[in-house]
């Protein structure tokens, strides 16, 4: 500052007295004005990051002094929309629901003749780069509920799974769920007629009602002959909506859990999808006036509220096999 006052001295001098007085007032003047650039304050140092009623509060120190901070804050990665000035060495941004990505600098600056010296940025990713605006990566979604579908299942079943075939007895009507090979879609499963006449003598396991095999993986049910899939008719969610063959398509309507009871032979279905169980409708006998013999109609499958009762239980075998094979 002193050989700035000496070189304007020595200029006013040669231009002589007239504008001494003049000089004299600039001299105070100038010797007021702060100091030019060169002397930047160090870069603040963000301490703290932390949310309070329903805003974003920043803390920061500096080693040494300032004349003022500079702050900034930034949200969902675009550009800076507020910006500040003050000497305290905190900030609170407000927002109306804080925004799931956001960015806060600060620098310190000093007064100088024409503009202000200030320190680098200092920003929440502790980044040197002026100008330089990080994301800070949104909350992970919370996770689903268990009957919401994720994904895809795979549409190919394994051989190995094909060749666990099994039968489908209903406990409650002695009889095995069948179709065929080339089974209609969107028509409900019904179950052999294995006792339409009285003299009929029910239907003795054999290979070929042995037309079923689970997959464990995908949690399928499937009909070995025409590969598709056990399926709950339209993703119906009401007792007593019909069960179909339908072609696998990772739909969660095709998914289900086998439940075996310890110590027993048989087993109920439960729909991953809607909590139901596979059910067995009775068939029903026609009758009319001019009919001496009714006829009898074909079981079909359900979905009903879990109950464990016998149209709800499964077994592999029919109910004489033991008579005729021993104890199982």
């Amino acid at each position: 500052m002193a050989n700035r006052q000496n070189n304007l001295v020595d200029w006013l001098a040669k231009a002589g007295k007239p504008i001494v007085l003049c000089a004299l007032v600039l001299v105070i003047v100038f010797d007021a004005l702060p100091e030019a650039a060169g002397n930047s304050p160090a870069q603040p140092r963000i301490t703290s990051v932390s949310t309070d009623k329903g805003g974003v509060v920043f803390e920061w120190t500096l080693y040494g002094d300032c004349d003022f901070f500079q702050t900034r804050w930034g949200e969902n990665g675009g550009e800076e929309v507020q910006r500040s000035q003050g000497h305290t060495q905190w900030r609170h941004w407000r927002s109306p629901g804080l925004p799931r990505t956001w960015v806060f600098r600060v620098q310190a600056c000093n007064n100088t003749l024409f503009a202000s010296d200030c320190s680098s940025w200092a920003s929440t990713d502790q980044s040197q780069l002026p100008g330089y605006w990080s994301q800070v990566p949104p909350p992970p979604p919370p996770p689903p509920p268990p009957s919401q579908y994720i994904g895809k299942f795979q549409t190919k079943t394994p051989n190995a799974v094909f060749a666990q075939k099994r039968a489908l007895y209903a406990v409650s009507i002695d009889e095995p769920l069948v179709a065929p090979a080339g089974a209609a879609i969107d028509v409900p499963i019904t179950f052999e007629q294995c006792h339409k006449l009285l003299s009929s003598p029910g239907c003795p396991v054999t290979p070929t009602f042995e037309q079923w095999a689970y997959d464990a993986a995908t949690h399928r049910l499937l009909h070995v002959a025409s590969g598709k899939c056990v399926n709950i008719s339209g993703a119906r969610r009401d007792a007593g909506a019909p069960i179909i063959l339908y072609p696998c398509a990772g739909a969660a309507n095709e998914k289900w859990t086998i439940i075996a009871p310890a110590g027993q032979s048989t087993w109920t279905v439960k729909s991953d999808f809607n909590g139901m169980c596979l059910h067995a409708i009775p068939g029903r006998r026609s009758t009319g006036p001019n009919q001496r013999v009714g006829i009898m109609t074909a079981a079909t499958l359900a979905q009903m509220p879990c109950n464990a009762s016998a149209a709800q239980r499964f077994s592999n075998v029919d109910a004489d096999w033991s008579r005729r094979n021993g104890p199982r």
